[in-house]
């Protein structure tokens, strides 16, 4: 898993806050729509430009990718319970990315928070956010 960690990184493209790109078809999909990895690295609340992952950013990626099979059936399972009087939910899935922000890092030491973000492609400034501590499925909430 190392190796497969080391290149998924090495495929991510610097952005204004941190690091992006497709995770491999391997990794899963949520509700079939293929999955991508997000790297926030440079605080929104920090001028400047995004510095590379954390030792402790690289790992929770290893971790999150190692149990990302089951995690995808908890994301889906609970996508699912949030939605369920919204019969356009499922339809409107855009852009399900996994989400590791250091802002979390800070805001919740001990660390392993992140979140599946999942955005509607009718609505791309919303977004259902599934959150979890390393594997652990935490609470999911929406909003723009």
């Amino acid at each position: 898993m190392p190796d497969a960690v080391a290149d998924i990184l090495a495929g991510l493209i610097p952005y204004p806050h941190g690091w992006r790109g497709p995770l491999p078809p391997a990794a899963g999909t949520f509700l079939g729509h293929p999955l991508g990895l997000t790297l926030e690295t440079r605080s929104v609340r920090r001028p400047g430009p995004p510095p590379p992952p954390l030792p402790e950013e690289v790992e929770l990626v290893g971790v999150v990718l190692a149990g990302l099979p089951e995690v995808l059936k908890r994301a889906e399972r609970e996508y699912a319970r949030h939605t369920r009087g919204d019969r356009t939910a499922k339809g409107q899935v855009f852009e399900p990315q996994v989400f590791i922000t250091r802002d979390d890092a800070e805001d919740y030491p001990g660390g392993g928070r992140w979140t599946l973000w999942v955005r509607r492609a009718d609505r791309p400034e919303f977004a259902y956010h599934v959150e979890f501590e390393r594997l652990a499925f935490r609470e999911i909430w929406s909003g723009d």
